[in-house]
């Protein structure tokens, strides 16, 4: 190629690398934004689409698509495992044990269903499963006690609509560990086996006379129970169903640090049950329930509420126990049956109404 041609085609290269850039930049500003939460959206709301799953490297993606394909995988899975599982109905208690990192990329179309009383029929255990992930909202419902049980999980992502169940509807805990990780978790009308005969709300098909602890039955059941939580773990509850026993999120012992806290969020259409009217204690005693966040028993350290959004409950927040720099960020309940209506003890309440 003669000097001329050279220069001319270095002139073309450079044209070309001048459109290139041209088009990358006006790509960058037409190209639609992420979505995200609209303008008028509420803190939870913001709070609520600000958790995402975070990207992790997987195995290649396997599709299951029936019970039996459920139970062979779990028999072989592998650390690192990615399977998408959509279509069908597991029938039984769902146990994944031990092992590493999997994905379960679920939707609501992927059913767990136990519809037998008792206290060992739960929906979906998970016991000590590092790193496991599952997301897109499978649907746990009907089962004889948690829709969710989840012991001794750390750097967990789980995302699980968990309704009517007879227990629960779901309960963290340790297990040879304390847990740690991240819950997104929706659903309600759980408790179904807690109130006895002869009492509103009692349901022959789920009741066991163990299912409360409490002496006042239908207060000891919550939507979630968390018995521990670790630096840097997230809670999150939207609560679209009415629950009708215990609270909406009964915790104890959450340690976070100030470099790490413990974040939660509640949201809840209605938190409806009432101990003035449901049957007391054998010795006549009441307890507490229908609360929106009931820290009960155990240290709370670092713990930050982002938002507590209530339609109807008995108090936004009813503190028992010992706290360190925890703070409710936002609070808004329209209707309580009790005053105060933030009876939050060592809690730092910032933008709440009722105003305390």
């Amino acid at each position: 190629m003669t000097s001329t041609e050279e220069l001319a085609q270095q002139a073309v290269d450079a044209a070309q690398r001048s459109l290139d850039a041209s088009e990358a930049v006006l790509a960058a500003v037409t190209a639609e934004p992420e979505p995200g939460p609209p303008e008028d959206s509420t803190p939870f709301e913001r709070a609520w689409a600000a958790v995402q799953p975070p990207d992790l490297p997987w195995n290649p993606v396997k599709n299951i698509t029936s019970q039996q394909a459920m139970q062979s995988w779990i028999g072989s899975r592998k650390a690192g495992d990615h399977v998408k599982v959509t279509g069908f109905q597991y029938n039984g208690r769902l146990e994944i044990r031990g092992g590493g990192p999997c994905w379960l990329e679920c939707d609501p179309t992927f059913k767990i269903r136990n519809a037998v009383k008792g206290t060992s029929n739960i929906g979906l255990w998970l016991v000590g499963v590092d790193g496991i992930h599952v997301t897109g909202f499978p649907q746990v419902y009907d089962c004889g006690n948690q829709g969710l049980r989840a012991q001794g999980c750390v750097d967990t992502y789980i995302e699980v609509d968990c309704f009517d169940n007879g227990g629960n509807g779901a309960l963290i805990d340790e297990y040879e560990g304390r847990p740690h990780g991240t819950y997104k978790i929706r659903g309600g009308g759980n408790g179904r086996g807690a109130m006895p005969p002869g009492s509103p709300g009692h349901d022959p098909a789920y009741y066991v006379p163990d299912m409360d602890p409490h002496a006042q039955k239908g207060t000891g059941v919550h939507m979630i129970n968390v018995w521990r939580l670790d630096p840097g773990s997230v809670l999150m509850l939207d609560c679209d169903r009415d629950q009708p026993y215990g609270a909406g999120i009964q915790t104890t012992e959450l340690l976070g640090t100030p470099e790490e806290p413990v974040i939660l969020a509640v949201r809840a259409e209605s938190l409806s049950c009432d101990v003035n009217v449901i049957p007391p204690s054998s010795s006549g005693g009441r307890q507490t329930a229908g609360n929106a966040w009931q820290p009960w028993g155990g240290a709370h350290r670092n713990v930050i509420v982002e938002a507590i959004e209530v339609g109807s409950c008995a108090r936004g927040v009813e503190a028992a126990s010992s706290f360190t720099d925890c703070v409710v960020e936002y609070g808004r309940v329209q209707h309580h049956r009790l005053n105060p209506t933030w009876n939050a003890g060592g809690v730092t309440l910032e933008d709440v109404q009722p105003t305390p």
